[in-house]
């Protein structure tokens, strides 16, 4: 009898090779969606200290004063950050109490527009910052 020459796959070994590379996938895939998802807030969190740190470095060398009791909140990357008496706080992607924090400019003069939704009056509250030397 005459032996054939096997060249190439059967359907069989072709099925479970395709069936291990579907279940690794199933493994592998939501991981390295958390992975990314992490690095994301990791990167909205470095952008957050590093706004805050140059707001305490113009503060000291520029002797600006800073009310002592405010809340800052910051929407980064779709993550939310509180600056509260000297401390920043990362509060994930839950919006606190409504309040949005937008950057706008109207007249070459910069400031910042936060709302709150939530307020029942529907009150819009503009609170406008002005960076100055102070003079001795």
């Amino acid at each position: 009898m005459k032996k054939m020459n096997k060249k190439g796959f059967t359907i069989v070994e072709l099925v479970i090779v395709i069936a291990v590379i579907a279940i690794l996938a199933s493994v592998l895939i939501p991981t390295f969606s958390g992975i990314i998802e992490k690095a994301k807030a990791s990167n909205a969190l470095s952008t957050a200290k590093n706004a805050y740190t140059s707001l305490l470095i113009a503060d000291d060398d520029a002797d600006i004063s800073v009310a002592d009791k405010v809340d800052y909140y910051v929407l980064i990357d779709g993550y939310y950050f509180s600056i509260d008496d000297g401390k920043l706080e990362d509060l994930g992607k839950t919006d606190p109490a409504g309040v949005t924090l937008n950057e706008t400019s109207t007249n070459d003069e910069d400031y910042e527009k936060i709302t709150n939704p939530t307020d029942v009056d529907d009150d819009v509250k503009i609170y406008k910052y002005t960076a100055a030397v102070a003079t001795p």
